[in-house]
């Protein structure tokens, strides 16, 4: 349930600071898109921090699987690319 309510806060936010910006409003859709950068934000350094859980033979991981250990990294490398878009399509 928490899952669905920040992605819908992060769309929103985003969806918001897209049609300020599209309308000329760069300080609002600056405003309005602080939201998804802080949750993208969030997610990628949280997912930095717990990456070696995932290591094989870790605590996520204590089978050993090198494919979960490459999911996880595929993850966070979109996670930090999402976080990148966001910070460069509205603060830059």
């Amino acid at each position: 349930m928490a899952q669905r309510i920040v992605i819908g806060i992060f769309l929103t936010s985003l969806l918001v600071a897209s049609v300020a910006m599209f309308m000329g409003h760069q300080s609002l859709a600056k405003y309005f898109a602080a939201p998804a950068l802080a949750f993208s934000g969030w997610a990628a350094l949280g997912h930095l921090v717990t990456l070696d859980d995932e290591a094989p033979g870790e605590w996520s991981n204590p089978e050993g699987s090198k494919a979960i250990w490459k999911r996880s990294v595929v993850e966070l490398i979109i996670k930090v690319v999402v976080f990148a878009a966001v910070g460069i399509a509205f603060y830059v």
